[in-house]
């Protein structure tokens, strides 16, 4: 009996550490100050899926990296689709990135790297809304991927939701050329 509690509360502490591993990057705190070596992104990711909402069901995100093979600093980041108009503001250092990959569960597209992006010092940087929806039919699953250009809806949810970031950082537009290579 004593075997049988020590497994289960084994089975339910590994379940909530690797839910912590999957969980999506956070938001900046709007009035945290920001390295003067860093920038902001701002993306808007919309889908219909609804993984994000269920730790069974596989994730939809964007994977991207800073700097080149040769970089020291080279970092893969990820971005996570958490269903319709949801915004991406994050502290990033300043330099030059570009999607990888967009992985679903076991599945993966792979981007062309000149899907390419700039983070400037001290500026907060919109590279557009991309939307990617998912399609399931028996065994197999497909995405889409596209970029949007709703700079107007971006400033408006940063005016609301970071007004001390924008009265100290100017915001500029950079509508991000996303190419799928191939998915695999």
């Amino acid at each position: 009996m004593r075997l049988k509690n020590l497994s289960c509360t084994f089975a339910v502490v590994a379940i909530f550490c690797l839910a912590g591993c999957a969980s999506p990057p956070t938001n900046l705190v709007d009035g945290v100050p920001i390295s003067d070596k860093n920038g902001v992104l701002v993306v808007g990711l919309h889908t219909d899926w609804e993984g994000h909402n269920n730790p069974l069901l596989a994730s939809l995100e964007l994977i991207f990296k800073g700097g080149s093979e040769t970089d020291p600093s080279i970092a893969y980041r990820n971005l996570t689709f958490q269903g319709k108009d949801y915004f991406t503001v994050m502290d990033l250092p300043a330099k030059k990135y570009h999607f990888y990959r967009q992985n679903f569960g076991a599945r993966h597209l792979d981007i062309d790297e000149k899907s390419e992006f700039e983070i400037k010092a001290g500026s907060v940087t919109y590279i557009g809304d991309i939307t990617s929806n998912v399609s399931i039919a028996g065994f197999s699953a497909g995405t889409t991927l596209q970029v949007d250009d709703r700079f107007e809806v971006a400033k408006a949810y940063l005016n609301d939701a970071y007004p001390k970031l924008l009265a100290t950082h100017k915001i500029e537009k950079q509508i991000l050329p996303l190419t799928v290579k191939r998915m695999k």
